[in-house]
């Protein structure tokens, strides 16, 4: 059993799913599984997922008809192995050291049951806006 569960809704957006992948496959942490729920009435973000394969075992679920955000959530939630969960949006990525720095207050004070990391505001390009996404972690 995996010891941390990486859930991912999604719905018509592969290339995004793709990069959100590649963040979760970069992480210092190994001990994870992958598990998507996809809503989309295509099969490209199928195709892309069975090419990724290779590198690393992902649980890909397409429902054959739209069910919605909600129950994506609550199929992956039913789907996950993991003692813990970390809910990742198709749209997100994770930093390397996303799931070490997550996990380690989990493990430490058993009694938590939720932790929040970091968040950063992005352009489109991908450069971090550091004014904004300091004024979103002070929350």
């Amino acid at each position: 059993m995996p010891k941390v569960s990486i859930c991912i809704p999604t719905y018509k957006r592969p290339d995004l799913l793709k990069v959100a992948l590649d963040s979760c496959l970069a992480q210092t942490f190994q001990d994870f599984e992958v598990v998507i729920v996809d809503d989309s009435p295509d099969v490209l973000t199928e195709n892309m997922i069975r090419n990724m394969r290779a590198t690393r075992a992902i649980e890909y679920v397409r429902n054959a008809h739209r069910t919605g955000q909600a129950n994506s959530k609550n199929q992956l939630f039913d789907l996950a192995r993991g003692e813990f969960i970390v809910l990742l949006h198709d749209d997100n990525i994770l930093m390397p050291t996303a799931l070490d720095d997550l996990i380690k207050p989990l493990q430490k004070n058993p009694a938590v049951v939720a932790c929040f990391g970091k968040q950063y505001w992005l352009t489109h390009e991908g450069s971090i806006l550091d004014a904004e996404s300091a004024k979103l972690n002070e929350r």
